[in-house]
């Protein structure tokens, strides 16, 4: 009863997302405010009004979209040319925008899910303040209902930032910068009355529709994903994934225990970039209210090498510990630290999983490293025993 109340719930959702991404391409031919839907239609003109409150007066006279990606967004930089009156000097030669992905499967994903609302989102509330190093936001604007959003952010490559992904494992010397840049950012929000604030609609909640659809989502991607990338996953782990799914809602229970802080949500090497020896974020669609082990778990389960991690896991925790004490927070027990590095563990693994039944969010090298690191990770802490002890199961 509960699957098939899911299955519906998520049709219906479905069906909606269908109809306002209809709408939304009807008012984008008649509307000369309406949110692009392609690099193709960010315009000079669309631009211009865009860039207002950043330089009142500025006229955009030209642009030309350069290295067009696509993935969970359409991505883009953006060569720029101005005129007029506006302080020119605050804005740069290239910008980087963000859109909706082009295929329709990838978009009514990213619209149920509700990640470029929430990424816009994090750049309007959050990103002001920001104790580590995250892109400069221009303009961030999405659809309150349907799949539209965009985002016009610094352009990194031109400030001479480094990136990488996951099929190339991170070293311990960066894995340490990622720790104490991700105890910054667990800091400065741990327990934070914002959270209940201004930051208030952050995910976090097992009861809200995203969690829901969430659920339904890594329930049916099970058997694709096996069948497709079984050989990464350990017989005792895909024999398991029935009791995993079983013991969600007592997993989630776990996750949202306190303390609680704003976190990244998709921590994995992809979504990072260096600024010289500093750490920065990217790509904030999963940005919620959670537990700070959730990200550092994600990353050592997904960015580093499987022997890296079994070698250096337990010492970039305490490290990342110890940041967060000298940040000011309340000293967390490693023990429970340890407790949730292994429950969370089971977090990275259900993503990889939701990723690998997917065939167009990654190339399918990021699918297979973070699948295959990911059930070594569940495998090596035991988390299914620790999920075991937890339910009584």
């Amino acid at each position: 009863m509960v699957a098939l109340t899911a299955g519906l719930e998520f049709a219906a959702r479905a069906a909606l997302q269908l109809g306002w991404n209809g709408l939304e391409s009807v008012a984008g031919r008649v509307l000369p405010g309406a949110l692009p839907c392609d690099a193709a239609a960010v315009t000079p003109a669309w631009l211009t009004r865009a860039l207002q409150p950043c330089a009142e007066g500025v006229v955009v006279s030209r642009v030309e979209a350069v290295g067009l990606e696509s993935g969970t967004t359409a991505r883009a930089r953006l060569a720029l040319q101005y005129e007029g009156p506006g302080t020119r000097a605050d804005l740069p030669p290239t910008l980087f925008v963000k859109l909706a992905p082009p295929d329709l499967r990838t978009r009514l994903f990213v619209g149920l899910l509700g990640l470029g609302r929430s990424e816009v989102g994090f750049y309007r509330t959050a990103r002001h303040g920001l104790p580590v190093r995250a892109p400069r936001v221009y303009f961030a604007a999405a659809s309150p209902f349907g799949t539209r959003f965009v985002l016009l952010l610094e352009d990194l490559v031109a400030s001479g930032c480094c990136f990488a992904d996951i099929t190339t494992p991170c070293d311990v010397v960066r894995a340490r910068a990622v720790m104490q840049g991700l105890a910054k950012l667990h800091a400065a929000h741990w327990e934070s009355p914002r959270l209940h604030g201004d930051l208030g609609w952050l995910r976090g909640s097992r009861q809200d529709s995203v969690f829901r659809i969430g659920r339904f989502l890594s329930d049916v991607s099970l058997r694709p994903a096996f069948e497709r990338f079984g050989e990464l996953v350990p017989s005792e782990l895909r024999e398991a994934a029935g009791f995993v799914s079983e013991q969600r809602l007592a997993l989630e229970g776990f996750w949202a225990r306190p303390p609680v802080t704003l976190i990244h949500g998709d921590a994995h090497a992809g979504n990072l970039f260096f600024d010289g020896p500093e750490v920065g974020f990217l790509d904030w669609q999963v940005v919620q209210r959670g537990q700070g082990m959730r990200d550092v778990s994600y990353f050592l389960g997904n960015s580093l090498s499987v022997q890296t991690r079994r070698e250096h896991g337990e010492t970039l925790i305490r490290l990342y510990l110890a940041a967060l004490a000298e940040a000011g927070v309340p000293p967390v027990p490693f023990s429970v630290a340890w407790e949730q590095y292994r429950l969370h563990a089971l977090y990275g693994w259900i993503s990889a999983v939701v990723t690998a039944a997917a065939a167009t969010l990654q190339r399918e090298a990021i699918v297979r490293a973070g699948l295959e690191r990911s059930s070594a990770a569940v495998m090596d802490l035991d988390s299914l025993d620790a999920l075991r002890e937890y339910t009584g199961g």
